[in-house]
């Protein structure tokens, strides 16, 4: 289970900007992943995929003790990244539509220029 997350057990609430998603987005995209076997204990056996606290002992992935994976801090990182770049591809969306508009508008002046002066080559 995660921690509480209403606002009645939280202060200083301050809501992530554009720039701090995107550099949130960049901390999670550039997370080194890793397969790994445990080397004793319960979870000695089959191969994991993860991270490695040691490579980014800094990252609001790792648990405050330094040696666990804080899971709310991890999937609201993966979620910056999410949000992040559904911006991203939202604008590059735009872009096309309107590069596309403008080659439509283009050929059209071509077309028009063309009908009424069949002997023009631009």
């Amino acid at each position: 289970m995660c921690p509480i997350s209403s606002r009645r057990a939280k202060r200083s609430i301050e809501y992530v900007g554009e720039g701090e998603l995107d550099r949130l987005a960049h901390a999670a995209l550039t997370t080194r992943l890793a397969t790994y076997e445990y080397v004793a204990g319960p979870h000695a056996g089959p191969r994991r995929l993860g991270f490695i606290i040691e490579d980014q002992p800094t990252s609001l992935a790792v648990a405050a003790d330094g040696a666990h994976v804080d899971l709310y801090g991890y999937t609201s990182l993966l979620y910056a990244a999410v949000q992040s770049q559904e911006r991203r591809i939202a604008q590059l969306g735009a872009d096309i539509a309107a590069m596309r508009h403008a080659l439509i508008a283009r050929d059209t002046r071509a077309l028009r220029r063309r009908t009424l002066d069949p002997d023009s080559r631009r």
